[in-house]
């Protein structure tokens, strides 16, 4: 009888035991395909999520390591996160793989370029821009990484050559980034040179930005400061009036330094009239405002500065920070009035807070229009406004995945 039975029975036990290795198999779950954690890394890196992008990218190397694009990713989202090193060690091992293909050894090498510029590495760095040579004249970012070499090497005619060479070789829309970013880096070391008192300095650091029409409101500022420095008032009032007239929002962090100079001088009256017409435009900006309200309450003019305040009632940017420098000014003359005793206990308002990099967080007392930690052209706000800045600013940290 049980030879009849036994192999009905053993195949039943061997149906079941496959059926149950069949179930568990289905419930394991399964490791995502590579392609799929790139992707998603990818995606989460658009989002803005840099760490989870990495981790990501972490998994998808580690499954399948032969592939190039998780690698060099990886090592742009350890720059973004703080480990330019690893970056470098990692993207540095891409270079010398044989199967890579050219056009990806440009974009390897580049990225390596950008880790060493991150790491203050300025001969490293220069040394990989230069093997790649006429490779990569086409890329824009091969110049803005040969710029930024040149900067820390405090090589400034290495930097001026690397921005124009860009400008005569790329496309329109191209040179036009690279034209700003010059003219951002020009007239600031022109402002620095005019502050630390090299005005001969400035002026021959300004003749390099003649042809760029960005740079042309700063120019004028910078030769307003110079000739107010240089107690040359006419020139001061006749440079400071063109400003006024084609860059008001340029010229209106000069104005409070130009004060007393023009003032003393009586030449600034000259100006008023073109103050008063640029103040007329809604888009004025309030330091404009601030500054035409101090300027009549010095000539005696406190009814006309009043009006011109009134003028602007229910415009959001009339705030009291805003109108500080104009009420500080109200309190000289009442020392003694309880609000002149309140106010004189409150932190200095308005541009005693100074200037933020929205690229980096580095902080200026004064005005700039270029970051040298970061290289970063406009990038400087008041300290309390510092909305994002766009990714293409800072010209060697994406902050989005670079498209290859």
């Amino acid at each position: 009888m049980w030879y009849d039975v036994w192999p009905w029975l053993l195949g039943a036990l061997v149906l079941f035991l496959g059926g149950m290795a069949l179930f568990l198999a289905l419930r394991r779950p399964r490791p995502l395909p590579e392609a799929d954690l790139h992707e998603r890394g990818l995606e989460r890196w658009l989002a803005g999520d840099l760490a989870g992008a990495r981790d990501l990218m972490h998994e998808a190397v580690r499954l399948e390591p032969h592939r190039s694009d998780p690698y060099l990713h990886l090592g742009v989202l350890l720059r973004l996160t703080g480990e330019p090193g690893r970056a470098a060690a990692l993207h540095r091992s891409l270079t010398v793989r044989p199967d890579l293909q050219p056009g990806r050894r440009i974009v390897v090498s580049l990225e390596l370029a950008a880790d060493l510029v991150d790491l203050k590495r300025w001969s490293e760095a220069d040394d990989v821009l230069s093997q790649l040579g006429p490779l990569a004249a086409e890329d824009e970012r091969w110049y803005r990484l040969r710029f930024a070499t040149a900067v820390g090497r405090q090589d400034n005619d290495a930097a001026l050559a690397a921005l124009r060479g860009g400008e005569k070789k790329l496309s329109e829309t191209s040179a036009a980034k690279l034209r700003a970013l010059r003219a951002a880096w020009l007239t600031d070391r022109a402002l620095q040179a005019y502050r630390r008192g090299a005005h001969e300095r400035a002026r021959d650091i300004l003749s390099k930005a003649r042809d760029l029409s960005p740079a042309a409101g700063r120019v004028l500022l910078v030769r307003a400061l110079l000739a107010a420095a240089d107690r040359d008032a006419e020139l001061a009032v006749k440079t400071v009036a063109e400003g006024l007239a084609s860059y008001p929002d340029e010229m209106a962090p000069a104005l409070g330094l130009l004060e007393g100079v023009l003032l003393d001088t009586g030449r600034f009256t000259r100006v008023i009239p073109i103050l008063e017409e640029v103040c007329r435009d809604s888009s004025a900006p309030p330091v404009l405002w601030m500054a035409l309200a101090r300027l009549y309450e010095k000539l005696d003019r406190r009814d006309d500065a009043v009006r011109l305040l009134a003028t602007k009632r229910g415009d959001p940017r009339l705030t009291p920070d805003a109108a500080a420098p104009y009420l500080r000014l109200l309190t000289v003359e009442h020392p003694d009035a309880a609000f002149s005793r309140v106010w004189n206990l409150l932190s200095a308002p308005g541009a005693g807070r100074g200037f933020r990099c929205r690229t980096c967080g580095r902080r200026e007392l004064e005005i700039r229009w270029f970051c040298t930690d970061c290289l970063s052209p406009d990038s400087f706000a008041p300290a309390g406004y510092a909305p994002p800045a766009p990714a293409a600013a800072a010209p060697a940290l994406p902050a989005s995945p670079p498209r290859y």
